[in-house]
């Protein structure tokens, strides 16, 4: 075996294996909107939630809040927000995605997930209705669910932006 070889070897031993299956986590511009204060600050929380659990990297977003706020008022929420969130200009951009957060009763959370349409029209997992505190608090399979709902609702608009 030759030098190289045995480098390769040594290298492939010294790196662990956990390292070649990691992946660095996509970068979102994320903004709750709610008229409802409690159901905002519950949703903002359970954004931070899973920005933590490296779900995503989140970033501040480049839409003006108050313009985004006004659209609560218009019927076509998702038609209003993405006539305000720009299409990213390269395929690394941070995706927007906008959150309106209302609540649902009982402790649970109604969100609408809107991109910026560019690319793709909007699905049916960006209506989602789920629950905070089980999202953040809860355990095993009930914990898993609500996160994977929130998180499929932020996929599914990230994927407005994104080109086929």
């Amino acid at each position: 075996m030759g030098r190289i070889g045995i480098l390769v070897v040594g290298l492939a031993l010294a790196i662990p294996v956990g390292w070649a299956e990691a992946s660095i986590p996509p970068s979102y511009r994320v903004l709750v909107v709610s008229a409802d204060k409690e159901a905002e600050a519950q949703s903002d929380a359970l954004v931070q939630y899973m920005s933590a659990l490296e779900a995503f990297a989140r970033v501040a977003p480049a839409v003006r809040e108050h313009e985004v706020r006004a659209c609560l008022e218009d019927d076509d929420f998702g038609g209003c927000v993405r006539g305000l969130v720009p299409a990213p200009e390269h395929w690394q951009d941070p995706r927007h995605i906008v959150i309106r957060a209302e609540g649902a009763g009982s402790g649970r959370l109604s969100w609408t997930c809107v991109g910026s349409g560019a690319y793709r029209a909007p699905t049916a997992a960006q209506q989602v209705e789920l629950d905070a505190r089980t999202a953040i608090f809860g355990e095993g399979d009930d914990q898993t669910g609500a996160l994977r709902a929130a998180m499929d609702c932020v996929r599914s608009a990230a994927l407005e932006s994104s080109r086929p």
